[in-house]
C-alpha cells in the first residue's frame, strides 16, 4: 500500500513538473506523466493499481471539463502498454525503451508535430525513463523481469 500511495505521490509531481514552462530541452517538453506511468506499469503487475495509475497520470493530463481525443489516446495507449509489457518478455530495459517509444511517437503523430521533434520527444522520454526505472526498480525491492 505504501509503494502504492508513493506511486500517486509521485505522479501528481510529476504532472506539476510538467506543467512548468522551465522543463524543456531544446524547446522539447518531455511527457514526464507518460513515462512515469509506463516505468511504474513496468514495476507493479497488480492490474487494478495499474489502472489507477493511470486514470490518475490521465487527471493529471487533463486542462479541460470533459475528455478529448488525446484522453482516450492516453487511456488506450496505456492499458495496451501494460499488456505489451506482459505479454513481451525481453530484457526489461529493452521491452521498456520500446513501449516508451512507441507511445511516444503514438501521442504525437495524431497532433501533427513535425517527425524531429517527435524523435527529439522519444530520445528525451527514453533517457527519463531508463533513468526513472533505474531509480524505482531498486527500492521497490522486487524483480521486475519475470
Amino acid at each position: 500500500m505504501l509503494r502504492f500511495i508513493i506511486n500517486l505521490i509521485l505522479i501528481i509531481v510529476a504532472g506539476l513538473l510538467q506543467s512548468a514552462t522551465w522543463f524543456t530541452l531544446a524547446g522539447v517538453k518531455s511527457d514526464l506523466v507518460m513515462v512515469l506511468v509506463l516505468v511504474m506499469l513496468m514495476i507493479d503487475h497488480d492490474w487494478l493499481d495499474r489502472l489507477a495509475l493511470i486514470l490518475l497520470g490521465e487527471l493529471m493530463l487533463q486542462f479541460g471539463p470533459r475528455p478529448d481525443i488525446y484522453s482516450i489516446i492516453f487511456l488506450g495507449l496505456m492499458v495496451i502498454s501494460a499488456l505489451v509489457i506482459d505479454l513481451v518478455s525481453l530484457q526489461p530495459y529493452l521491452t521498456l525503451g520500446s513501449v516508451v517509444v512507441a507511445a511516444t511517437i503514438l501521442m504525437n503523430v495524431y497532433g501533427h508535430i513535425p517527425w524531429s521533434i517527435i524523435l527529439t520527444e522519444s530520445a528525451y522520454n527514453l533517457v527519463l525513463a531508463i533513468l526513472f526505472y533505474t531509480v524505482l526498480k531498486r527500492p521497490y525491492g522486487q524483480k521486475i523481469s519475470k
